[in-house]
């Protein structure tokens, strides 16, 4: 019992120190060797924003301009525009205008350097957005991506990151450590009931 508090505690910490709380909406760039997916996920306070300035329809519905620090994912969007993106750099990255594939989800983009956000349609404050790209033949590294934090509206976050993929070499690794460690108190517990 007591190694399953102590696994349960272990975990419940690596969640709270790997956790992204801090952001409202978090991008994650995430490649196999071959191709980059880009997930977002999280919500927008739009309160301090005020009402959409506009709406539309983003055309093409999925580009990123890393060094212009561009997100694009969707189609019939409301726009707010001439919002102030506080960040130490303008891009999160070192590549230019890419297309994406897009992979389903909610509408949104921000343009840090043009001041542009655009929520699905008829957002509702704080209601969740998840959506996901697919950038054929490009990895992480060709993209330059660099962690970055885009402060707006009263304190509000877009955090743009990597996320590291183990390398299958590395899961049987740990399967097989996992696999060693379990015969290992199965063998000892035996021993002990033995004796």
């Amino acid at each position: 019992m007591k190694t399953y508090r102590c696994l349960g505690l272990c975990l419940a910490t690596l969640m709270l120190l790997c956790s992204s709380a801090d952001a409202d909406v978090i991008i994650t760039f995430t490649d196999d060797g071959t191709h980059t997916t880009a997930a977002f996920s999280g919500s927008v306070d739009t309160g301090p924003l005020g009402a959409p300035t506009g709406s539309g329809v983003l055309q093409p519905t999925s580009i990123i301009s890393p060094t212009t620090g561009l997100f694009a994912y969707g189609g019939s969007v409301d726009r707010w525009e001439g919002v102030t993106f506080s960040s130490p750099t303008t891009g999160y990255g070192s590549t230019g205008s890419l297309l994406g594939q897009t992979l389903g989800g909610d509408e949104f983009q921000f343009n840090a350097s043009s001041g542009r956000l655009e929520l699905p349609t008829g957002y509702v404050s704080g209601t969740s957005i998840t959506g996901a790209l697919l950038f054929a033949g490009v990895t992480v590294a060709d993209l330059g991506i660099a962690p970055s934090v885009y402060t707006f509206g009263e304190g509000q976050t877009i955090s743009v990151g990597t996320a590291a993929v183990p390398e299958p070499s590395t899961i049987v690794m740990l399967l097989t450590g996992g696999l060693g460690l379990a015969t290992y108190r199965i063998r000892r517990k035996r021993t002990l009931r033995n004796k």
